[in-house]
């Protein structure tokens, strides 16, 4: 995800697995580029998709977050992460939805 993130576009499916705890599940992700600096991350829920769009600066940073958060996690039993937008976020634009990153154990 994080080099689709960075390129700035493509189609991640989802993985076929149960979710825990039990959700509804996305039919996958989709990046996006554009001009606006910063990112914006929402659920389409009419295509089941997460959308992220952003322009390559911020999409890099998020990237890069992304690759440490999940080389972190790997070290820990049940870690996950938390990625939501606060004032002054240095990537994220106000209106996007929250995140929590968890790896499949």
């Amino acid at each position: 995800m994080a080099r689709a993130m960075a390129e700035g576009k493509g189609f991640l499916g989802s993985i076929e697995s149960s979710p825990t705890p039990p959700c509804e599940r996305l039919a996958g992700v989709e990046i996006s580029e554009t001009t606006k600096p910063g990112v914006l991350i929402r659920i389409d829920s009419q295509r089941q998709i997460l959308a992220i769009s952003g322009d390559p600066v911020s999409r890099s940073l998020f990237a890069d977050q992304l690759d440490a958060m999940t080389s972190a996690m790997a070290t820990e039993a049940g870690g996950h992460r938390h990625i939501y937008y606060f004032p002054e976020h240095p990537y994220l634009l106000e209106g996007s939805a929250p995140l929590v990153l968890i790896l499949p154990g």
